[in-house]
């Protein structure tokens, strides 16, 4: 009942500021047609009609230019974090080499490995990995990612036990994740260049 009676007087509110708005630019005009003659009233509504076309058209054209600017430099960040990306891979690449080429344990445990991915870590914060979202190279860049981190967390192992001079058995794993992570670098390097 009282929600109904709510209901009824906002509708009765409505009404009488329709009837008032109504009333009230009925006065204007008149009291406008008033002040001026027939003519100068035309002219009058003419000059409004294009200045409002004008304006809505200007609208819309800022709106346009505005998204075309955006778009352009989307499109331009993109280009940059890719050739960013491409050259921190390179960079991973390069350092693996040697051991994916020879393949030694020897050189595996004599070195400590710590790989960074900064321009992927500053989009992940940045919250702008979506850019990637439909490239063929974001799940393995996610990937890549991911098996850097284990990586990592195992340097920081080994490194710990060297310290504590404990032998832990995890040479091996090291040895699978910096091919794993070589080969990964291959692929991305392939899969980037092939879509610039």
């Amino acid at each position: 009942m009282i929600i109904v009676n709510e209901r009824n007087m906002k509708t009765n509110i409505y009404i009488w500021l329709i009837f008032i708005v109504v009333i009230s630019a009925f006065a204007v005009v008149g009291w406008f047609s008033a002040q001026c003659d027939i003519s100068k009233w035309a002219e009058i509504l003419v000059n409004l009609t294009i200045t409002i076309i004008g304006a809505f058209l200007g609208f819309i054209a800022a709106l346009w230019l505005d998204k075309y600017n955006e778009n352009k430099k989307k499109i331009e960040t993109k280009k940059n974090y890719i050739q960013s990306l491409l050259r921190d891979i390179n960079t991973i690449k390069d350092k693996l080499n040697p051991i994916a080429q020879n393949g030694t344990a020897s050189a595996i445990t004599s070195q400590y490995f710590y790989f960074e991915l900064p321009i992927w870590e500053a989009m992940v914060s940045a919250g702008e990995v979506n850019l990637f979202n439909n490239e063929a190279f974001f799940e393995d860049i996610c990937e890549l990612s991911a098996k850097i981190k284990t990586l990592n967390n195992l340097e920081n192992n080994v490194m710990i036990a060297k310290l504590v001079n404990t032998k832990i058995g995890i040479e091996t794993i090291r040895e699978q994740k910096l091919k794993e992570i070589h080969d990964t670098c291959t692929i991305l390097i392939n899969k980037i260049n092939g879509k610039t």
